[in-house]
């Protein structure tokens, strides 16, 4: 009894891993669809989450008994509101910064993922993780050579692809783990 429990809780994983893979292989192809659309709404996104950061920490520091430590706070939070209205206002120096954060991120993702898929060797479907650390390290150099242009299209199509290309991990990943759980119960 115990044992077909957790066959039908490591199924269940499985096709929820699997599940999400796909949607995330949905949303990669829409923002490599529309790159000016996803990315001005990612730089958008961003404005918005600082000028609300900055109106707590002005909140924050002007509610604060201690004077010290609320002035610090108070000049966070302006800085905060100033970088989102910034922001918002230049959308495309917005989309430079974060093509330029994007470089960064996505090198660094893909070093992760190329260390993971060598620790995850005998996992059946080990070269995938290292394709997919492979392309995000590649795709962290391509925005960072094509610094600050990159900012107009790099924002929505590499998000894309690296949006894509995990979904497509969890899907091989998923299709991995039922194919392990069918050889243990054959």
């Amino acid at each position: 009894m115990n044992e077909n429990r957790e066959q039908a809780c490591a199924s269940g994983a499985s096709g929820f891993l699997i599940g999400l893979g796909v949607l995330n292989m949905i949303l990669g192809f829409i923002a490599m669809g529309s790159p000016w659309m996803a990315g001005t709404i990612a730089v958008i996104l961003v404005g918005i989450m600082l000028l609300l950061s900055g109106f707590f920490e002005i909140l924050h520091a002007l509610r604060s008994p201690s004077e010290k430590p609320s002035l610090l706070m108070f000049l966070g939070g302006l800085l905060a509101l100033a970088g989102g209205g910034l922001v918002l206002a230049r959308p495309l120096y917005g989309l430079a910064v974060l093509a330029l954060i994007l470089a960064f991120y996505f090198a660094l993702d893909g070093i992760t993922r190329i260390v993971s898929a060598f620790n995850a060797h005998p996992v059946p479907v080990w070269g995938w993780m290292l394709f997919n650390g492979l392309i995000s390290l590649f795709l962290g150099l391509m925005i960072w050579r094509g610094w600050p242009l990159s900012g107009l299209w790099a924002v929505g199509i590499l998000v894309g692809i690296r949006i894509f290309m995990a979904g497509l991990t969890m899907i091989l990943l998923g299709l991995a783990a039922r194919g392990i759980q069918s050889n243990a119960n054959g």
